[in-house]
Formats: structure tokens, C-alpha cells, sequence
């Protein structure tokens, strides 16, 4: 949610869009990443392998290092077992795939 500074405050703007935008406005976000490819290729690979824990944080590591967070990776490993991220992980694609 973008901030905005607005005289003496700031504003919280929601961005909302109708579902029938969505697939044109991931697709245009999809194409300004570079190596997005390798990452999907990863997380597929990690859901056929069954969310091997190791996999699992390094695949998040990753994501974080790709989507230039690279200041949350330390403290991404150390707060988060392998465990708990497979678990996380797996729990996340089970609700995405549950409708």
C-alpha cells in the first residue's frame, strides 16, 4: 500500500483493481524482472520434490535476494527453521490450490 505525505500527514492509498485486470497486470509485472524464469522454475521443482526443507529456505533466499530485500535475508535465516519455511511454503500452495 503506497504511502503519500499529504500537508501535515500521510495518506494510505489501496490500489484496487477488478479481477478481470488481474491476468494483464501480472503478466506487465511479470515481464519487468529479469531471471523471474529460474525462479518459477525453482518453485516448481521445490513443490515436485515435496518441499525438502533446505530447498525450501534457499528457494526463499532466493526470492528475497531477487526482489532486492536483501536486507531481510539475515534476518529471514535467522528467525526461520528449514522446517518451518517448507511447512509455510507448503501450506501457502495448498490454500492457493484449495478453490
Amino acid at each position: 500500500m503506497p504511502i503519500e505525505k499529504v500537508e501535515h500527514g500521510f495518506a494510505f492509498v489501496k490500489f484496487v483493481l477488478a479481477p478481470d485486470e488481474l491476468p494483464k497486470q501480472l503478466a506487465l509485472h511479470r515481464n519487468e524482472w529479469e531471471d523471474i524464469d529460474k525462479l518459477e522454475a525453482k518453485a516448481q521443482s521445490l513443490i515436485a520434490d515435496g518441499f525438502q526443507p533446505k530447498a525450501a529456505k534457499e528457494f526463499v533466499l532466493s526470492v528475497i535476494h531477487w526482489g532486492r530485500g536483501h536486507r531481510f535475508a539475515g534476518r529471514f535465516k535467522k528467525r526461520n527453521t528449514d522446517s518451518k519455511v517448507a511447512a509455510a511454503l507448503k501450506k501457502a500452495v495448498s490454500l492457493a490450490h484449495s478453490n
